[in-house]
């Protein structure tokens, strides 16, 4: 019995146990409120780099599932150009909750929280390519050129890295 036990052990098997929680952020995790107008102004400062931008909610399950892995793409490849943003749709009342979440999260890069969503929606639309669904994310080149959203082309976890280290490569 012990031998099995410490052959588990060893191979990092652990039965019953939750995940370790994620790494909080290395500096204070701020979120700025979404406009179209601002959030276009901070894609297009980053002209040069790769960015990956989510749409996402606290209340969306699948949102707060995919969104580790959103964090692990940045911390694996920021160092290489990417720059990731996430834009919470929550309803303006709920700062709390989307502060708290993205802390938990470790998310230290660019946060908004687009508060007034039908005001700008036609924007949001044409420009990046969103339908209303979330997550929703879209990558944009080094040039500025949105390449890719995920209403149009669903791409698991690892689809995406392999796009986002070929939008890195490619610059």
């Amino acid at each position: 019995m012990r031998t099995w036990v410490l052959a588990a052990v060893a191979a990092g098997v652990v039965v019953g146990c939750n995940p370790a929680p994620p790494r909080p952020a290395a500096g204070p995790v701020e979120v700025t409120d979404a406009t179209f107008a601002t959030l276009d102004a901070a894609i297009k400062a980053q002209k040069g780099k790769v960015v990956l931008v989510d749409f996402w909610a606290t209340w969306c399950g699948p949102c707060r599932d995919s969104f580790p892995d959103f964090v692990e793409l940045h911390r694996r490849y920021a160092d290489r150009g990417l720059v990731c943003v996430s834009v919470s749709l929550d309803k303006a009342r709920d700062d709390m909750a989307v502060i708290g979440f993205l802390r938990d999260q470790g998310a230290a890069f660019p946060n908004y929280h687009w508060k007034k969503y039908n005001d700008e929606r036609a924007d949001f639309v044409k420009h990046f390519h969103f339908r209303g669904g979330i997550p929703h994310k879209v990558a944009f080149d080094r040039a500025g050129d949105l390449v890719w959203d995920s209403a149009s082309q669903h791409v698991s976890d690892r689809g995406l890295d392999e796009l986002v280290r070929r939008l890195l490569d490619a610059g």
